[in-house]
């Protein structure tokens, strides 16, 4: 329509002949064309006019190549994800499975029958879950387990707070409420499993003055098959070296030495043995076993916070009691 426009205004008008003649009465002198006979203000509409239809036809095939790469491609990953197909796979399949299934629910006469026979299944299964001996604790988080009261060394006492998760898994007792006494600038921090010891730890605690505590919370497993629901002590599991060699990894972030062990000392607190060690560098580590699981306090400190308050962290790691599991 446009460009018949263009063509009815180039023939409108006075028409003049090759030399010069007008065929209508006119004073005026023909206008200027150019190689295609337009004049310059037709010309100039022609252009506008054959821009806003690129754009036109621009704006379509880029709708149509959306709507391409939108569409399922028979469950096909791009070229530019070769090199990922495997582990994209699982997930792009279950996605089409799950669309289909879903079209399937929708468009079936029987949906509302395999809706309730999945619910009754499901519930089933609840039921089951339910019946687990599992008797974790179910708070989860950081639940304040410090003492109002602090004695004329400014320390205090942190009980594990009952009821506290742990993330031992379905199946495992109530972790025991250890206990210690700890400074009063000490605070309870964020457990992550990046930290030293990963998802063992069961709390992390800071201080500016004094360095970091850990309290670590293992199955016994790992030193010994002794069955489900074991009752064990620590120096049934294993000699005090070998302890402490075990878990300097995960505490320490590397292997040691037996020369790296600076003191060890073994006693008994409250019925229950313990192991303590202090490792360089300017590591305490204290531990016993009760029950199905081995407990380890663990203190780190920098060389300033060492040379001022070692003592004070001797005396947190003598304090740690674990009550025993009958």
């Amino acid at each position: 329509i446009f460009f018949r426009s263009i063509l009815i205004m180039n023939h409108s008008g006075p028409k003049y002949y090759s030399d010069g003649g007008c065929a209508d009465v006119c004073s005026a002198s023909p206008p200027p064309r150019n190689a295609w006979g337009f004049a310059p203000a037709q010309s100039s509409l022609a252009f506008f006019g054959a821009t806003i239809l690129c754009i036109y036809l621009l704006g379509q095939v880029s709708t149509a190549s959306s709507a391409v790469w939108a569409a399922p491609q028979n469950s096909r990953v791009p070229h530019f994800s070769r090199g990922l197909r495997r582990p994209l796979a699982p997930a792009i399949h279950a996605e089409v499975d799950i669309q289909k299934s879903a079209a399937a629910v929708q468009t079936s006469p029987s949906a509302v029958a395999r809706r309730g026979a999945i619910a009754l299944v499901t519930a089933g299964l609840a039921s089951v879950n339910q019946q687990a001996n599992a008797i974790q604790g179910m708070t989860a988080g950081r639940v304040p387990g410090f003492s109002d009261e602090i004695d004329e060394r400014g320390f205090r006492k942190y009980m594990r707070p009952q009821g506290k998760s742990g993330g031992h898994g379905v199946g495992w007792s109530e972790i025991p409420q250890y206990s210690f006494d700890v400074h009063e600038t000490f605070e309870e921090v964020a457990v992550s499993i990046a930290d030293l010891g990963g998802t063992e730890i069961d709390a992390r605690f800071q201080s500016k003055t004094h360095g970091d505590i850990a309290i670590i919370v293992a199955p016994v497993l790992r030193f010994k098959d002794i069955g489900f629901n074991a009752r064990v002590t620590i120096d049934q599991l294993a000699q005090p070296q070998q302890i402490v060699e075990g878990f300097a990894p995960e505490v320490m972030g590397n292997p040691i030495e037996e020369e790296d062990v600076a003191s060890t000392i073994v006693e008994e607190r409250d019925g229950l043995l313990y192991y303590q060690f202090e490792v360089r560098p300017r590591t305490i580590i204290c531990a016993t076993a009760t029950g199905n699981r081995l407990f380890l306090l663990v203190t780190k400190s920098s060389y300033r916070q060492w040379s001022q308050h070692a003592d004070e962290l001797r005396d947190i790691a003598r304090s740690f009691r674990v009550p025993t599991v009958l």
